[in-house]
């Protein structure tokens, strides 16, 4: 469970920097 909500915040991170360096 643990790695599961780690795994999330990762690709959340990964998608705002995504985002925020294309934008």
């Amino acid at each position: 469970m643990r790695n599961f909500s780690l795994n999330i915040i990762t690709t959340i991170t990964t998608t705002g920097t995504t985002s925020n360096g294309a934008g």
